[in-house]
């Protein structure tokens, strides 16, 4: 009769060591999701940061765009004076 508990036990024992080794690798895995995902105000932060940036982008390429048409109003006039004084000398 104890051989036969004794191997109820066994078995027993090999199941718990794979329920404590499943256990463990789920701890893992917990720990790891903790450390390499982030919170919902984490991820919103990180949104609003990169929308800032790129409002702060597009504003510059408009300010470089309106300097860019200011600029060439000025050379259209500059032309038009060259012109004329050209038209004067002749």
């Amino acid at each position: 009769m104890t051989e036969c508990v004794q191997a109820q036990f066994d078995r027993i024992d090999a199941l718990l060591l794979d329920i404590v080794a499943d256990q463990a690798r789920a701890r893992g895995d917990i720990e790891w999701l903790k450390t390499n995902t982030v919170t919902r105000d984490e991820f919103k932060n990180g949104i609003s940061l990169i929308l800032d940036r790129f409002d702060a982008l597009a504003g510059k390429f408009e300010d470089s765009r309106y300097g860019s048409a200011k600029n060439a109003d000025r050379l259209d006039e500059h032309e038009k004076r060259i012109s004329a004084l050209e038209t004067k000398r002749s």
